[in-house]
């Protein structure tokens, strides 16, 4: 199931009049939404009113909190003006889709039995996160930032050994893991794993009696012992 979530230009007008009036020294627009029973959040944002703030504040980023995982978009990330000219569309008519989807049926088993022929196990699920870009029916997947660190972050309950906990790049083609650097901060008994990329991956936590791996390149993001995401290593 997914869960759909639309903000209006004038909701997005009314928290960039907020940042106005704090003379810069916050450039981020939250967005909190609840997966609730679902396991895909999609969030659509109108990108007008963001292009035009961005004029003025351009550290200007959005970010959407799901409570379960947010992702951190910068407006500088995006060539906005490239994307309109390839789908012909005028900038003032796009808008910006996130989506955070907790993968499930044979994705999420391809998860788990890779973890487990590296010694490692799942803790919570993989995640993919996607942004595109479009208007008018048309639209692009953005899949790469340029040099722009794109933040994202999963959270889990309790806390973890952040030395045998890591977040995985899981690529399903080939079946291969590559770890990639996280940081774990626990608050109120939860573990939030916190971690940047300059692509678009997927995400998925686990644990590792391994001590050390060696990845090549690939196209998902999962948790596992040394990963970003939460995972753990077996002991």
């Amino acid at each position: 199931m997914n869960r759909v979530f639309h903000n209006d230009n004038d909701l997005l007008d009314s928290s960039i009049e907020a940042l106005d009036s704090n003379n810069g020294v916050e450039e981020r627009i939250t967005i909190p939404v609840t997966f609730g029973e679902a396991s895909t959040v999609t969030v659509q944002v109108p990108a007008s009113a963001l292009l035009e703030a961005a004029a003025n504040l351009s550290g200007l980023a959005i970010t959407i909190d799901a409570g379960q995982a947010s992702y951190d978009l910068p407006l500088g990330a995006i060539d906005f003006a490239a994307v309109a000219e390839e789908l012909s569309v005028d900038t003032g008519d796009m808008s910006i889709t996130i989506t955070m989807n907790f993968v499930t049926g044979d994705l999420s088993e391809q998860v788990e039995v890779a973890a487990d022929q590296n010694g490692m196990q799942v803790v919570g699920g993989a995640i993919d996160f996607t942004v595109t870009v479009g208007a008018n029916g048309r639209s692009a997947e953005i899949d790469s930032f340029g040099g722009t660190y794109v933040t994202r972050s999963l959270t889990i309950d309790g806390a973890v050994n952040e030395r045998q906990t890591s977040v995985l790049l899981f690529d399903p083609n080939t079946g291969e893991l590559r770890f990639v650097p996280e940081v774990f901060s626990t608050v109120n008994g939860k573990t939030e794993v916190t971690f940047m990329r300059r692509a678009k991956r997927k995400l998925a936590r686990s644990r590792s009696r391994c001590s050390s791996s060696t990845m090549s390149n690939s196209s998902m993001i999962g948790c596992a012992a040394p990963l970003r995401g939460s995972l753990k290593r077996r002991s």
